[in-house]
């Protein structure tokens, strides 16, 4: 017993309710007057205690949450098979739908664990209240304690199948936690979806009566097979088709293409080879001079006879002594059969005709060496078809796009009212006579240093096709032939799609395809979830069927070393037998009580005054006590039985040496609960790196369900070990931190005997933790509460995005572009610019500004090497980066791209509003002009000049006179004598003003600038093998890398396109109101504002931004056709580049999951090193307070559980416990002999708080209790 035993005061509460006699101790005598607490004792209605957590309202819930969860996924399920993913990824919910599926299951399953933890520490109160059994079934059953598995070994072998079921209910809801984490994932899926009267038909093709034709259609041709534009949108080389567009109430975001009805405008020619004859003639009526031709006649086997069908000679080879060369020359007409007698239009023919002829030194000095022919009919037919084409940037079937036409067999084709096919003919015919600029007649004209032409508009284009690499493959019939009938198609096209068309707003059906990254959901998660919670039902209705088993088990709640002390109180044989047993190590206490014969049950009797009492009943046999027929020489028999078996094993409770130590406190669970956090959050920041690094850790194939389910599963199963680690050592602090205080000493009962870290919900035990200054139990807490967190956002560490694979590599420049090397002295020489001199290619001086027009007012797209006002040397491939991007793909062909900084030049213009400073005369000159009387003004400048021509003479200089009719006009003007021009002597003049229709110029803006040259360095993508710019990434400059190294050196070079009369033909202007030069019809397309109010142009700093953008592109254009020259041999500079494949899917680690999760972690680490080194579990107990018999045997040596201290009745759970304990400390009392081994250990009560019980307040006990634990 204790070396120093307090002397308790006796109270007249201690026999108020006398001692309930089951043969096993006296009744007590009942006191003279009723204290407080005997009136609660009196009042008690002595009811069963039942778990709160255990009433049938909170586990129907339980069951009702696991019923919505199952619908849920089922639903989810079903939706996302359904609709290919539940719906479009919304970055901003992320995290939403990452964490919230884990979440809501950690926060159930948080309430679980007390159900778990109810039903387990029911269970040996259950099995007691079952009737008499041995101490291995009931007293030393510990469910709480052990590793779950071993739990659940002990449940099986001891056939207790509730706290069976409350464990596969938890085992359950971790594996659902775990499976959550990959519930939902991205997937880049491709979907289809009706659009019902959302695609809007904006025209539709119609006799329309065309008019004037133009050359625009052409043009167009001409910028698609010449210049390496593509076909404006509603076009093909081979189709016209009506243009589509979206309503403007339709999410277009993710559309990849659309698909509708349109109708299909298809041209074809029905062809003829004829025997063809020649001869050389000349023309002596028709011209002024005498000119020669050829005279071709055909004769065709159907009859048809196309006679003297002339071919020009070269004549201008003969003045230039061009002897034995060769020249192409060549016509196409439409024209009636000679032999037809009628004026049927079945007799007209399309007659192509091309031939190489030769200039020679001798008679008959001309002559045909080769000749190709074909006699044809054209016809068209209007079809209907199914047009797919790609949708980019909300541009639909042009700029580059090539649709899909599947041409719908079951709806008849059909042609236009009152347009034959000769009408059509005779239509496409006059398209190409208008388009006679495009051949270069009386010039040199030469494509190649071979061959001179002599052609029509049709043959100029046909030579002129970019795709034929040998011109001597024209004379082949049927490559001639082929190219012939696709040169017709593309002009038919473009001709349909001009003039045979009416706007039209007509809403129609279709499909999109849309490809979006979508919230899908993993089949096999759910299914496991929805088993899970399947189980948790069946759990639930289990515990229902068995909690009759609950109403008769316990009086009062056994979570508090109070609430036991009063069970003991009233259960005295059962505190006999385990006296002594207070400093037994668990090994001795079990062989102790397992190798005698008792047995242990626990009854509810009621004593003679009807007063229920609940006690622990010891018996020797299995005859049960609790039938009153008992004689009572039955139960002194027992009694005698039970004296003899204490006496018998008395030596059997001698010394202990060494004490108890929980195993979380051990330096083999120490080092991986300390080291595996640091060790992740090390990795978690080496991995986070690499997947920033690498565009990702790994390649994912769809396919690969190991590496899905691993990446999905193994990080929640290395998170769950971390918390399950800190879980086990929060019951090892939370176990330990009433005996800790105990141990300590003068512990309050509210820090001790009454305070349980298990008995409540986390938050609760946190704020009481705080509140009584319970460091271990708040830092645990605080580990409890974060660990779930681990799981819920280490479900969003991992995901799968689309990267594409990336490769370093090397190419090589195989063009560049020339300029004059006079200029670098001045300005410095550009890098990756040739120095040599350069003449002007042959092609046409208006091809820049015909390729700016077309870009702009017929949406052709940039040739290849232009962008916007950027025009760059080539690049090519080397062998070697060959080899490396066949590394990257299987197939070459597709997703493969080439980023590199690539340099560029760039014009610009610095203007300056002279409009204050110009004069203008206003003296009238009258001139006809188009058969039109037109004033003319003369514009004077007065300013200084300074430049080699001018020589700084100071003065007025009148240079430009143009003719003006009232509306708006614009022109621009070249100083073409400027021959260095610089910022104070510009050369180009841009003119904009209106005259009213009567009246003088009110509105008039002239700015004067200064054309220069750049260099910059560009960011580029290009597409393999094509080596075009990629849309989605067009070319941006880098900042601040522009170097300027020509201030217009070429300006009178470029002063035919910039004012180009060329361009009037194309720009169809049809506005009586404005007068513009090509260059500002152009200009007026690039900005919808500026077409819909010239006055804009007024305004001098909107017009100033217009013309440098115009400009841009001009000069760019310029220097893409008339400076590009070849880079031979070793000449090329190589520039560094990276090939970027086709993306691929690649596991992206979350920078904020990762910045979280090694947050949690750290924190883990710190509050566990605060547990450790608060609690002190050495030398505080010998065993683990775990069973009924390892906690009874450290209350019943003491006096803490006598009847001086808890009186009879208390044991119920309607008495407050606290007022059985307040005003007392308690400590852990234990002896030790002279050999340092323990005789005894127990809780003892130590000394009284101040007044009586229910004389103190609960904050003065507070303070007191706070006092003594610091103290102790």
């Amino acid at each position: 017993m204790s070396e120093a035993e307090p002397t308790l005061p006796s109270t007249s509460s201690s026999e108020a309710i006398p001692v309930p006699d089951h043969g096993q101790g006296p009744e007590g005598a009942a006191p003279a007057s009723a204290s407080p607490i005997d009136n609660m004792i009196q009042n008690s209605k002595r009811t069963a205690w039942i778990p709160f957590h255990l009433r049938i309202v909170v586990l129907s819930l339980f069951a009702l949450y696991a019923c919505l969860m199952i619908a849920s996924l089922q639903a989810i399920r079903t939706l996302s098979k359904e609709r290919e993913g539940l719906a479009e990824a919304n970055q901003n919910l992320i995290y939403l739908w990452t964490y919230a599926p884990t979440a809501i299951i950690i926060a159930v399953l948080s309430v679980w664990r007390q159900v778990d933890f109810r039903v387990k520490q029911f269970m040996p109160w259950v099995s007691l209240a079952a009737g008499p059994n041995r101490a291995k079934k009931n007293i030393l059953v510990d469910y709480i304690s052990p590793f779950i598995l071993n739990s659940l070994c002990d449940t099986i072998r001891n056939k207790h199948f509730l706290p069976l079921a409350t464990i596969l209910g938890f085992l359950g809801m971790k594996l659902a936690i775990v499976v959550s984490t990959g519930l939902f994932v991205l997937q880049a899926v491709t979907t289809t979806q009706d659009l019902n009267q959302r695609f809007l038909i904006t025209d539709y093709f119609v006799n329309s009566s065309a008019g004037d034709i133009t050359t625009e259609t052409a043009y167009r041709v001409y910028g698609t097979n010449v210049l390496n534009l593509t076909f404006p949108q509603g076009t093909t080389a081979e189709y016209a088709f009506q243009s589509i567009s979206i309503a403007e109430n339709v999410n277009q975001r993710g559309f990849t293409n659309i698909t509708t009805q349109v109708d299909v405008f298809e041209s074809e020619l029905d062809c003829e080879v004829g025997e063809l004859t020649w001869e050389s003639r000349y023309d002596h009526e028709n011209y002024a001079t005498i000119l020669p031709f050829y005279s071709v006649n055909i004769t065709l086997e159907s009859g048809c006879l196309v006679p003297d069908f002339r071919l020009w000679h070269n004549d201008d080879a003969v003045s230039e002594g061009l002897l034995n060369k060769v020249f192409f020359t060549g016509a196409a007409r439409f024209l009636k059969c000679e032999n037809s007698t009628s004026l049927d239009p079945d007799s007209f023919r399309a007659v192509f005709v091309l031939a190489l002829e030769a200039l020679l030194d001798e008679p008959p000095f001309w002559t045909i060496l080769q000749i190709s022919h074909l006699v044809c009919k054209p016809r068209y037919v209007i079809r209907r078809a199914l047009v797919t084409a790609p949708f980019n940037n909300s541009e639909l079937m042009g700029n580059g796009a090539v649709p899909n036409i599947t041409f719908l067999s079951e709806i008849p084709s059909r042609t236009l009212p009152n347009l034959s096919n000769y009408e059509f003919g005779g239509l496409f015919f006059e398209a190409c006579d208008k388009a006679l600029e495009l051949s270069p007649w009386g010039s040199d004209g030469s494509l190649t240093p071979s061959y001179t032409t002599y052609l029509d508009a049709f043959c100029y284009l046909l030579i002129s096709d970019r795709r034929l690499k040998n011109l001597a493959l024209l004379f082949n019939t049927d490559i001639y032939e082929s190219s012939v009938k696709d040169l017709f198609k593309a002009i038919s096209s473009q001709v349909a799609k001009v003039y045979l068309t009416k706007p039209a707003n007509i809403f129609a059906n279709g499909t999109i395809t849309v490809s979006q990254n979508r919230l899908v959901v993993t089949q096999l998660s759910a299914a496991i979830m929805q088993a899970m919670h399947g189980v948790l039902i069946l759990i639930i209705i289990f515990i229902l069927w068995n909690r009759k088993a609950f109403k008769e088990a316990l009086s009062r709640d056994p979570a508090y070393l109070g609430g036991i002390s009063t069970i003991l109180a009233a259960s005295p044989v059962f505190r006999k037998r385990l006296e002594g047993t207070g400093h037994l190590t668990e090994g001795k206490l079990k062989r102790l009580l397992s190798d005698d014969s008792m047995t242990y049950s626990s009854q509810m009797t009621v004593t003679g005054d009807r007063e229920r009492m609940f006690s622990i009943i010891v018996q020797v046999d299995k005859d049960d006590t609790r039938d009153e027929e008992n004689s009572r020489s039955s139960r002194e028999e027992n009694d005698d039985s039970i004296n003899d078996i204490l006496t018998n094993d008395r030596h059997r409770r001698g010394p202990t040496k060494g004490y108890w130590r929980p195993i979380a406190f051990g330096i083999p669970f120490a080092v991986p609960l300390f080291a595996l956090p640091i060790a992740l959050i090390v990795a978690l920041e080496l991995l986070l790196r690499s997947s920033d690094r690498n565009y990702g850790l790994l390649e994912i194939s769809e396919t690969d369900t190991f590496i899905h389910y691993t990446w999905t599963y193994l990080p929640a199963l290395i998170m769950l070990t971390v918390a399950s680690l800190f879980g086990s050592f929060e019951y090892s602090i939370k176990e330990m931190q009433p005996y800790h205080n105990l141990h300590r000493g003068n512990a309050p009962p509210e820090t001790s005997i009454l305070y349980n870290p298990f008995a409540n919900l986390e938050p609760l035990v946190f704020l009481n933790a705080i509140r009584l200054r319970q460091m271990g139990v708040l830092a645990v807490s605080l580990t409890a509460f974060l660990s779930p967190f681990l799981t819920i956002i280490v479900s969003g560490l991992y995901t799968i995005q689309l990267y594409p694979l990336v490769l370093d590599t090397i190419v090589e420049q195989s063009s560049r572009l020339a300029v004059p090397s006079k200029y670098y002295q001045r300005y410095g020489a550009p890098q990756n610019i040739s120095t040599d001199s350069f003449e002007i290619s042959g092609i046409n001086p208006d091809t820049a500004s015909i390729a700016t027009n077309l870009i702009f007012l017929n949406n052709l797209s940039y040739p290849s090497w232009t962008y916007s006002g950027l025009v760059f040397g080539q690049v090519k491939l080397t062998k070697e980066a060959y080899a490396e991007a066949m590394k990257l793909t299987e197939n070459f062909e597709t997703g493969l791209q080439l980023s590199l900084k690539l340099p560029a030049l760039q014009g610009n213009l610095n203007c300056t509003d002279r409009s204050s400073s110009w004069k203008m005369d206003w003296n009238i000159t009258i001139s006809a002009t188009n058969l039109k009387i037109r004033p003319r003004y003369s514009l004077q400048r007065s300013y200084n000049c300074r430049d080699n021509f001018w020589n700084g003479i100071n003065g007025i200089i009148s240079f430009l006179d143009f003719g003006i009719e009232p509306g708006y006009f614009g022109t621009v003007a070249v100083d073409t004598l400027t021959r260095e021009p610089d910022r104070d002597c510009p050369g180009i003049f841009v003119i904009h003003g209106y005259l009213p229709p009567e009246g003088d110029i009110d509105q008039f803006t002239v700015l004067s600038c200064s054309p220069y040259v750049e260099q910059v360095t560009t960011n580029v993508v290009l597409n393999i093998p094509s080596m075009s710019f990629d849309n989605l990434n067009p070319p941006t400059v880098e900042p601040y890398t522009n170097k300027i190294f020509s201030y217009g050196e070429n300006l009178q070079d470029w002063a035919t396109g910039i004012i180009s009369p060329n361009l009037e033909n194309i720009n169809n202007n049809t506005q009586e109101s404005r007068h513009y030069s090509g260059f500002f019809n152009t200009l007026q397309f690039r900005r919808g504002d500026i077409r819909e109010d010239p006055s804009l142009l007024n305004n001098a700093t909107t017009l100033l931004n217009a013309v440098e953008a115009q400009f841009q592109d001009f000069a760019a254009q310029w220097y893409h056709f008339n400076s590009r020259e070849t880079v031979v041999g070793d000449e090329g500079t190589y520039i560094p580049g990276t090939l970027i494949g086709a993306p691929v899917t690649r596991l992206k680690q979350n920078y904020i999951s990762t910045r979280i999760l090694q947050a949690i972690l750290g924190t883990l680490v710190v509050c566990g090193i605060v547990a450790w080194v608060s609690i002190h579990p050495r030398k505080v107990l010998t065993r683990e307070p775990a069973s009924i018999a390892a906690v009874a045997g450290l209350l019943v040596d003491l006096n803490i559980v006598d009847r001086s201290h808890i009186p009879a009745g208390a044991e119920w759970h309607d008495v407050p416990i606290e007022a059985l304990f307040r005003g007392y400390t308690y400590r852990i009392h234990r002896e030790v002999d002279s050999e340092n081994k323990i005789r005894s250990l127990g809780i003892d009560l130590e000394e009284r708080q101040g007044n009586a019980a229910f004389n103190s307040s609960e904050e003065t006990q507070g303070n007191a209790a706070f006092n003594s634990s610091e103290e102790g």
